[in-house]
């Protein structure tokens, strides 16, 4: 039987118990798991920096829209800011009242008995809606008072197919010492002085029968 020596016993043990050394096993572990958190490190910092990179884009683009958003506001303030003013206009423009119409009707509705002297004429109210005619003249007849009521009462009546609250009111009424000639006869006089109220607009009956016309037209529909 052979005897086999071995002599390098005692230098392989050491070296196993180097390889088994407890403190280089955990400096391996520690490393690996110090790596592994490098790794997840980096990893992270990767992402971060492609979410701000994505935050700057939006950023970027939030405050292109808000600016332009800002433009769009400011644009429909000054469009509001015109309407409002083109509405104050065209309220201006279909509540005025226009004088050559009222004149041309007070002329229709003067007879022969009766003479203007004086025409005056203003106008007030938001928009210009109320206006008031003083008109002053000298009634001819044999009774000049009843003239001169005759004449009041036709411009009242003609006022009101066209105006709304439309109003004729003697402002004055007096008998007068002078006489004139009418029709070949010598007449008394009186003198008057009437103010005529006006709102511009059609009259109240007129303005019902507008709005009875679109139901009436819905109706046949």
């Amino acid at each position: 039987m052979a005897l086999h020596l071995n002599l390098y016993h005692e230098v392989q043990k050491q070296a196993a118990l180097r390889r088994r050394d407890p403190l280089k096993l955990s400096l391996y572990g520690m490393g690996a798991v110090a790596l592994a958190f490098a790794g997840y490190y980096f990893l992270q910092v990767g992402k971060q920096s492609s979410i701000a990179s994505e935050n700057r884009a939006a950023q970027s683009e939030y405050d292109t829209l808000k600016s332009k958003a800002d433009l769009a506001q400011k644009r429909a303030d000054e469009i509001s800011a015109m309407l409002a003013t083109s509405k104050k206009l065209t309220d201006r423009i279909e509540g005025r009242l226009y004088w050559a119409p009222i004149l041309e009707q007070l002329t229709s509705a003067v007879p022969a008995e009766i003479q203007l002297t004086r025409l005056a004429g203003d106008s007030s109210g938001e928009g210009v809606k109320r206006s008031t005619l003083t008109v002053d003249g000298i009634a001819a007849g044999a009774e000049p008072r009843q003239v001169a009521e005759e004449f009041r009462r036709t411009v009242a009546e003609r006022f009101g197919e066209k105006y709304k609250s439309a109003s004729a009111t003697f402002k004055s009424l007096e008998d007068s010492p002078e006489t004139v000639r009418v029709n070949g006869k010598i007449t008394p006089t009186a003198t008057f002085s009437i103010n005529i109220q006006v709102q511009s607009g059609t009259s109240d009956k007129s303005a019902a029968l507008q709005a009875a016309q679109p139901a009436a037209t819905k109706a046949e529909a």
